[in-house]
């Protein structure tokens, strides 16, 4: 009897030590359960952290490229507003020479045109006579002045555009034929023009 109540004790102690070290031994994996799970949450977090931080820093070099691309351009922009007001510049200065050269232009040509008036028209007449040998039609200059005449003989045919030009002397009172020896050949619709120094120019259209 003495034993059996001495051993009951023991056997008291030796359950509360297995249940003791059983508890422990949960609480021991449960606190390295949530060291685990705590552990790949951190991980999990760094990650995200790391992750938002290089899209970050993309977003940054993007938005930096960006703001440089801009700042090129606002400066092309400056140059080419520049450039185009240079050219509005220029092409009103040259409007402005332009408006002035045909302004003398055309005071020019009124002299010119009043000179001309003043000058006595040339002293030549033209006729037609058939040519001899049938080329076409022979022109007979007569100078009608009491001087040596030089002219300048200017052939042209509006058809063809062929032309002739031809440096003449004619004495006074004297007839000069052109015709195809001479290296033409009139034909109705040709015109003539007879030049002289000093005398206004004379334009026939051959009938």
């Amino acid at each position: 009897m003495s034993e059996i109540t001495n051993q009951s004790p023991r056997n008291s102690s030796l359950t509360f030590s297995l249940i003791a070290n059983a508890i422990l031994a949960i609480a021991t994996l449960a606190f390295a359960f949530l060291y685990f799970q705590t552990s790949r949450d951190l991980d999990g977090q760094k990650a995200t952290v790391a992750a938002l931080q290089t899209e970050t820093s993309s977003v940054k070099s993007d938005l930096a490229k960006e703001a440089a691309r801009a700042a090129e351009l606002k400066s092309d922009l400056n140059v080419a507003k520049t450039d185009a007001q240079s050219l509005a510049a220029k092409s009103t200065q040259l409007q402005a020479d332009l408006e002035s050269k045909d302004q003398a232009l055309a005071q020019n040509k009124a002299a010119l045109d009043k000179e001309k008036a003043k000058l006595p028209p040339v002293p030549v007449s033209i006729a037609m006579r058939p040519s001899a040998v049938n080329r076409g039609l022979v022109a007979v200059l007569t100078n009608t002045s009491t001087k040596q005449l030089p002219i300048l003989l200017l052939v042209v045919n509006p058809t063809t555009r062929q032309k002739i030009q031809l440096s003449l002397q004619i004495a006074p009172g004297k007839k000069l034929e052109i015709g195809h020896q001479e290296g033409w050949q009139f034909a109705s619709g040709d015109i003539a023009f007879v030049r002289s120094s000093g005398y206004e120019d004379l334009r026939i259209t051959v009938p």
